[in-house]
């Protein structure tokens, strides 16, 4: 009977559960998450019979294989194209109705059979996993068995059959886990594959410098992001007292707005599968205030959010309507905020003493290797510019283009294993 070499991959976000899903076949997977669901930067939050998906609320995706691969039977229950009322709104200019640029997306058309094909669509389309944010991620994790929640990895060591310590120069050693007071997660790994956020990913391969190097020149926008959720019904945003403008605005799925401590707003109960008669909604805020207040108190950021939320929306002091569920977030890690040429030839730079895995010569590496090391690093910070990679989009909201940059690093790793095999 072959032994099947084991695999550790840390993190169940939509880069380590394409991992988990591609290789499982081929190696012995075993899945790690801190948190205590899956699903990472993906995540949802329940509350009643309302949902909030305050991590990726939708993602956009140019790679034609990508594509192809998302309209597959796999996630023919789990992931929609999002049709959408896009308002775009600038606060300066807020009496003026002719200023809210509205693009409107009609329904897509079916996919050619219920075993694939692609989708007929613009460019400009918006994917949504359903019925949660989450349901992506899990779909891909279904069949893994190897699955541990709630376990942080703080480091990796090599050892020998022995389990000695030995210095990383014994080739035939394996990997050790560490986990919380430096006990050791009792399996020996072949393989370690982190696909954490760079800084948190640096942190667990502290003993390898070549990648602690080249991590290190990633620097991320953090972002607050608020969920909740009214107690009146969908219809006190049908009210047809209000301003042709602001009707306009309450029948949005999603508001993107300028010069405002907000820069998002998702109407989530309006998202596939979604559908209720409590608005739910998740705001995202401003780079500026966040960076500003990052600090602050989680009670003041509500009020102020939502004191601009009801502002935008057109209500008075008087008129606010009551709140059902409430919850603040903050995304230390939210999305890259490196200028990409700059930071592709920063990282270059430290990328000297890495292995470097080369797709074509037009490519660089999607992930990182340590030297000598079958220790990896792959995720939405690691990826090659073009006209795939949706490089425009990175700013249009958490994780628009995270998602695909995601994918892309994680596929080309997955395909470097198996091209091994």
């Amino acid at each position: 009977m072959e032994i099947l070499k084991k695999v550790a991959i840390i993190g169940s976000g939509i880069c380590g559960a394409y991992l988990a899903n591609a290789l499982a076949a081929k190696y012995e997977v075993y899945v790690f998450e801190k948190a205590r669901g899956l699903g990472g930067r993906s995540a949802s939050k329940r509350q009643a019979e309302t949902s909030f998906d305050y991590g990726v609320s939708y993602f956009s995706i140019q790679d034609l294989d990508l594509k192809s691969f998302l309209s597959g039977a796999l996630f023919h229950e789990n992931i929609e194209l999002l049709d959408r009322k896009i308002i775009k709104l600038d606060r300066n200019d807020k009496e003026n109705s002719e200023n809210q640029i509205v693009e409107s997306f009609p329904e897509r058309t079916a996919r050619e059979n219920t075993e694939g094909g692609v989708w007929e669509q613009s460019t400009e389309a918006l994917f949504v996993s359903k019925p949660y944010g989450n349901s992506f991620a899990k779909t891909l994790l279904k069949d893994i068995k190897n699955i541990f929640l709630e376990t942080r990895i703080y480091g990796v060591v090599k050892e020998n059959a022995g389990n000695v310590v030995e210095p990383r120069s014994l080739n035939d050693s394996k990997y050790k886990l560490i986990l919380e007071n430096a006990a050791e997660f009792d399996v020996d790994f072949d393989i370690i594959i982190s696909t954490a956020p760079a800084e948190q990913t640096a942190q667990i391969y502290s003993k390898y410098d070549d990648l602690v190097k080249s991590l290190s020149t990633v620097k991320y926008n953090p972002a607050f992001v608020l969920m909740f959720s009214l107690k009146q019904s969908a219809a006190v945003f049908l009210s047809p007292t209000v301003s042709d403008g602001i009707s306009k605005i309450r029948d949005a799925d999603i508001l993107k707005i300028k010069n405002s401590i907000i820069e998002e707003i998702i109407f989530n109960h309006k998202k596939p599968l979604r559908y209720s008669s409590t608005p739910a909604f998740v705001i995202k805020a401003s780079k500026s205030f966040t960076e500003t207040n990052l600090e602050m108190e989680h009670a003041l950021i509500e009020e102020a959010l939502l004191n601009e939320f009801f502002s935008i929306m057109g209500f008075d002091l008087d008129s606010m309507p009551e709140l059902g569920f409430k919850h603040l977030h903050r995304w230390l890690y939210s999305t890259s905020n490196n200028n990409l040429e700059e930071y592709v030839d920063l990282r270059l730079e430290n990328l000297q003493d890495c292995d470097m895995i080369s797709r074509d010569d037009k490519q660089e590496s999607l992930f990182l290797k340590a030297e000598n090391e079958e220790i990896y690093a792959v995720g939405d910070y690691i990826f090659e510019g073009g006209e795939n990679a949706g490089i425009e989009d990175c700013d249009q909201g958490l994780g628009t283009c995270g998602v695909e940059a995601s994918l892309l690093s994680a596929r080309a790793l997955a395909q470097f294993f198996l091209d091994e095999q």
